[in-house]
Parts: C-alpha cells; structure tokens; sequence
C-alpha cells in the first residue's frame, strides 16, 4: 500500500508527462507502484494526455499544477500572439507596452467589465513562461544572410 494512501496529492505538469511516457512501455498498475499513485489517477492522466501534451507544445509552465481558465482567457491567448510576433520581429516589450495592448484587446473583444489588472498580466506572463529579455548587442540588427554566406 502506498505511504500517503488516503491523502491527495497534485502532480506537476512536469509529473504528469513523465507518467504518460512510462505508459508507453509500461501497464498503468506498474506506472502507479511506480510513481506511489493511485491506479485512478493515472488512469486519469491518460485520458487527459492531449491537454496535458498541449500545455507542453504551448510552452506551459511545467511547475504549475492545475490549468484554470482567466476571466481574460480570449485577451491573453490574443495577446500572447501578439507578444510571439512582436518577439519574431525583434521589437522590445516592457511591462507596460504589453499591458496598453491588453487594454486595446479588452476594449476591441468588448471585455470593458474585467479590465486586465498588473496583477492579471504577471499570471499570464507566469502561465507562458514570458520574460522581458532586453535583447542586447547586433543580434537584432545582424545581417542574416551575409553571416550565413561566411559558413
């Protein structure tokens, strides 16, 4: 029987992932000896395989242990796009830029009655792993091809 029987226990993202690789060659019975869970919840983890898969490709934070939905869910996919291609572009974004976006998004999707907060924004940034990296050097201005002509 295991240690904690009887006490639930959340698993990371990170936990969670390492199971549905041990299901690949292993039956569930073993994975939860294994990992001292229940037969349940690993039966669990594997139905829920495709979102957890997705929080993954998405860049997710791996440390988190639930996924809850935002009030502001539609502004902050719609502004972590805008961050992606802002980022593909090399521009610089601060704190603040990124909050005047989430309050443009607010007003355009109509959302006047949960106006992004600062508080808002550093879950979002936590959830997507999001840092404001200043780019430093001739990264963003370097020639591309002409490097690549050197090689």
């Amino acid at each position: 029987m295991a240690s904690n029987s009887g006490r639930r226990s959340t698993l990371l993202i990170e936990q969670k992932l390492k199971i549905l690789e041990a299901l690949e060659s292993k039956k569930a019975d073993d994975v939860a000896k294994y990992f001292n869970i229940g037969y349940s919840t690993v039966k669990k983890i594997r139905q829920n395989e495709e979102e957890i898969r997705k929080v993954v490709v998405n860049n997710g934070n791996l440390s988190r242990k639930r996924k809850r939905e935002s009030p502001n869910e539609e502004i902050g996919e719609a502004l972590i796009a805008w961050f992606h291609q802002m980022r593909a572009q090399n521009a610089t974004i601060n704190g603040p830029l990124m909050m005047g976006k989430a309050k443009q998004l607010a007003v355009t999707r109509e959302h006047q009655e949960s106006e992004p907060s600062h508080d808002w924004l550093e879950r979002l940034k936590s959830r997507h792993n999001i840092k404001f990296i200043k780019v430093s050097g001739e990264q963003a201005s370097a020639d591309q091809a002409g490097a690549k002509k050197l090689d």
